[in-house]
């Protein structure tokens, strides 16, 4: 028989790694952080805290951060919804782990102001003087004389500065940044005048602290298209578009309408969230899609889900390759008199995908849908979908293509806006170009098809006499 000695023995228990962590036993947990904490974050966060838990965005973010350490990402943007665990392992954990792989590193962290900063900066250094640490780094140890909160070195020449973000960082230098959290809260993050003091700091003091090859890590929740996260892409790109910055954006629902932290945030405490703060806070703070406050048409709108047995139609606004979007609204009309009338949004859709695919995807919606009737917004040469369609037993309807889209969108998704009620299954895609939308906007479609359907709705439709009885009744009075 051969022979296996205690870390073979330990490879083969721990073999999937922290895939399997739950499925670890408690003594093997510490056993395995203490021996690979130096290699793997989040081997060293559980052994560290035995409580620090590891759901799936938390391993996404761990994955990033690796790959910064090892030199593999030099830019990076990590956006995720508040209260996710975002600072605790990435301004905290990770900055440990930093300083014990290399006590050589020089960091600044930064942070909407000092004091945050610096109650990342000090836990970082007092986790650095436990013993535990020392367990997993033995050859890590500080600069007695030099310990203070917001400002401590290694023995080795390294050493970690806390700042805030509006502060001064003049004479140091650093070979990582670290910003999080830049903006404090909704006043600051809509104020144009500290955007633009963030931005103008960032670019002359934080960024020119920089050592040739460093790395800058931006960490926070996106406020709107002009804060820091959204200059950076503006001004510098996507990495994977051939610019300089890789995000990792982690909306609260995906694109399936499913929560990112279920064991934490499930669909209706989301849904709780959602009604609370508003959609165009929650398509920023949650989804990480910011809409612009102002200057939009639509308000926030009213969630409620439909009644059982309401019958329901949609509405598509079809568009094949290219840049534009296809756009698919569904719901139905909740009947009483003029004022009570309710329009209740079932569902909303927007895609781009050649017409094979787009065909496989308005089928899927029917059937979910349970649609009584589809009406297909069409030029002479979309024509063929109707044909198409009803191969698959659909129930089509057509109607011709509008040239002023924006009147229209007025005159019915506008003037009824109080009438009607969206359902969670409204997908975040759609709902962020519905409330982006205005007479500029460059993307039209979820908003036109939302008219279109409360047009065949007929929400607010009265007879002609008493739509324009006001007139008949000023004509009478000149007359006279």
């Amino acid at each position: 028989m051969f022979a296996i000695n205690k870390k073979e023995t330990l490879d083969i228990i721990l073999e999937e790694s922290l895939k399997k962590f739950s499925k670890i036993k408690p003594s093997d947990r510490v056993l395995y952080g203490k021996n690979y904490g130096n290699n793997e974050l989040l081997a060293f966060a559980k052994y560290i805290d035995p409580n620090f838990v590891t759901p799936r965005h938390i391993k996404l973010i761990a994955d990033k951060l690796e790959a910064v350490e090892k030199g593999k990402i030099k830019r990076l943007i990590i956006s995720i919804p508040p209260r996710f665990g975002k600072s605790y392992l990435a301004s905290q954990m990770f900055l440990a782990w930093l300083m014990g792989r290399n006590p050589r590193r020089e960091i600044i962290l930064a942070s909407y102001n000092d004091s945050k900063a610096e109650e990342y900066t000090r836990w970082v250094r007092d986790t650095c003087n436990y013993d535990l640490f020392r367990n997993v780094f033995p050859q890590f140890s500080m600069n007695e004389k030099k310990q203070a909160a917001g400002e401590w070195y290694t023995s080795a020449g390294g050493k970690v500065l806390a700042a805030g973000i509006k502060g001064g960082v003049t004479g140091y230098g650093a070979h990582f940044m670290i910003i999080d959290d830049p903006v404090k809260d909704f006043e600051q993050a809509t104020s144009d005048l500290i955007q633009e003091k963030i931005w103008n700091r960032y670019r002359a003091d934080i960024r020119t602290r920089l050592y040739p090859g460093a790395v800058i890590i931006v960490i926070m929740t996106r406020w709107t298209s002009n804060d820091l996260a959204g200059r950076l892409i503006l001004n510098e790109g996507l990495l994977s578009e051939g610019g300089k910055w890789d995000v990792l954006s982690l909306p609260v629902l995906d694109l399936n309408g499913k929560s990112l932290w279920p064991e934490a945030y499930g669909l209706d405490e989301i849904q709780d969230i959602r009604e609370s703060v508003g959609e165009k806070i929650f398509q920023a703070l949650y989804q990480q899609t910011p809409v612009d406050m102002i200057d939009h048409i639509f308000s926030d709108p009213v969630f409620r889900e439909p009644p059982s047995g309401l019958p329901v139609i949609g509405y598509l606004d079809p568009a094949f390759g290219g840049n534009d979007f296809s756009a698919l609204t569904t719901g139905g009309l909740e009947v009483g008199n003029d004022k009570e009338s309710k329009a209740y949004i079932t569902g909303g859709w927007v895609w781009k995908s050649q017409i094979d695919k787009s065909y496989d995807t308005i089928e899927k919606i029917y059937k979910q849908e349970k649609l009584r009737k589809l009406w297909i917004e069409s030029n002479q040469a979309q024509r063929i979908m109707k044909y198409e369609l009803e191969k698959r037993n659909m129930n089509i309807g057509l109607i011709d293509s509008v040239r002023d889209k924006h009147f229209r969108i007025i005159n019915y998704a506008k003037q009824n806006w109080g009438k009607l009620y969206f359902s969670r299954n409204v997908t975040p895609e759609y709902m962020k170009q519905l409330l982006g939308y205005n007479e500029l906007s460059k993307d039209k479609d979820a908003a036109d098809s939302l008219a279109g359907l409360i047009q065949q709705l007929g929400i607010g439709r009265s007879k002609i006499s008493e739509r324009y009885s006001g007139l008949a009744n000023l004509f009478r009075g000149m007359i006279r």
